[in-house]
Parts: C-alpha cells; structure tokens; sequence
C-alpha cells in the first residue's frame, strides 16, 4: 500500500529531501507521452530542474575518467576493506552512484542465491542509502530472471558488521550527508514522475526512484529497524554531530 509523504514536522526536518526532489523534478508533468506530438516530453525536459539533472549526470558519469575517480573508488575501496567483491550499479540516467558488496553467491545449475549490501550515494543532494538484497537469479535460454526476496534495512543479524561499516565509511567520505531511511524512501509523492516512468512493477512516484535508482519498487518484504537513522533527522541534530 502507497503512503504519500508525511512526517512528524514538530519533531523532524524531513523539508531537504521534499525540496531537493520538488527542485530537480517536474511534479504533475509526464517525462514522455505515446503521441510523438504532444509537447509534454518537451516539457518535462526542459524544466530547469532537469536540466540540472542532466548536467550532473554528465559531469559525474558520463566522463569515465571523473567517474572511476571520483565514484568507482568509493566501491572498490570499501570492498578491498572488507574483502568482499564490488559491484558498480550505476545504470543509465539514475540520480545516485550506487554499488553492491557480495556476502555470498551460491550457484547450483542455472539458479544462484545471493546476499548483496546496497549503497547508493545521491547526485541531488546530501543524501544516502544502504539495504541488504537476500535474491536468486534464473537463467533460461540464455536470459536471467532475476527477483528480491527480502531486504534488510538497518544493520541487523548477519548484515549487522558490514552495514555499520558501509555507513561510517560514506558519512567519512561525505560529511554532512544523512542517512535516509526506508520508512522514508519508501514513501510516493502523488504527481512525481521520474524519467523512467513506465518502470512497470515499481510504485509510481516512489521517493527512492527519485534520489537513488530504480533497484527497488517499493513493494519489497523488510526485516530490521524501518526507522534506523532517524535521529540525525530531528530538528537541531545536524547542529550537535
């Protein structure tokens, strides 16, 4: 079930994320329309915000030589540290650099079953995000089918170490940038319209789509803390840490 944003205002300050997402996006208005001639394509796109969006993309992704320095570091880094293969899942025209680290990979036949931490760092503003992803993978005449069966989203049993670790190595990284949480990004904003709209099983106007990628859809079964990395949201934190 959706839940448009909300929050407790009296308590948190949750406004950035609002602003940042209504700055860089066109909200009411589609990215792209099934009739060559309606001008709507041309509007969404060159909503000043977009634009913007568009040049980011640009100077940090699609330079490969600023992207394996600046970005590409961050993943390989941080699994050399751990001794975990990383993974780039930086893909397309996404508002975050993203990657996962491999926990374990088990292949029998043509099925694998995988344990995978996510980190996506966001393009828009100062923030980021980390999920555990307990998947399988099918191939089937040379296709994968590949689905999520659980995420885990705050350091928890066997995710616990190396989620901490993920987390006090980015906020190291980027001072200042804060931890959004799921029961956070899990929330849709009624007109919200990302570039890849048409996402088929995905929430529409999911704000996880908006800062990060689009690996999740919104719909996915939790286990952990849903409101792990609250308190640097309340009102006057970012004056203390």
């Amino acid at each position: 079930m959706e839940q448009n944003f909300s929050f407790n205002s009296e308590k948190y300050d949750y406004w950035p994320i609002y602003e940042t997402i209504n700055h860089y996006y066109p909200i009411g208005i589609l990215p792209d329309s099934p009739e060559t001639a309606d001008p709507a394509w041309q509007i969404y796109h060159q909503y000043k915000g977009q634009r913007a969006f568009g040049e980011l993309i640009s100077e940090n992704f699609i330079d490969q030589n600023v992207f394996q320095e600046k970005w590409a570091s961050i993943g390989a880094d941080l699994g050399k540290k751990l001794n975990l293969r990383a993974e780039g899942t930086t893909y397309g025209e996404v508002p975050s650099y993203s990657f996962y680290l491999e926990l374990s990979n088990i292949e029998a036949g043509n099925h694998t079953v995988f344990k995978r931490l996510h980190v996506a760092i966001s393009l828009l503003g100062p923030f980021f995000t980390i999920w555990g992803g307990d998947g399988s993978m099918l191939q089937l005449n040379r296709k994968f089918y590949q689905a999520i069966n659980v995420i885990t989203i705050s350091p928890f049993e066997e995710y616990e170490q190396i989620f901490k670790e993920a987390y006090q190595e980015i906020k190291a990284r980027f001072p200042g940038y804060r931890f959004v949480r799921h029961s956070l990004y899990n929330m849709t904003l009624p007109g919200l319209e990302c570039r890849n709209h048409s996402y088929p099983t995905g929430k529409k106007g999911l704000i996880y789509h908006a800062l990060f990628n689009y690996l999740l859809t919104g719909y996915e079964v939790t286990r952990g803390d849903r409101y792990f990395g609250s308190d640097y949201w309340m009102k006057g934190a970012h004056l203390i840490q």
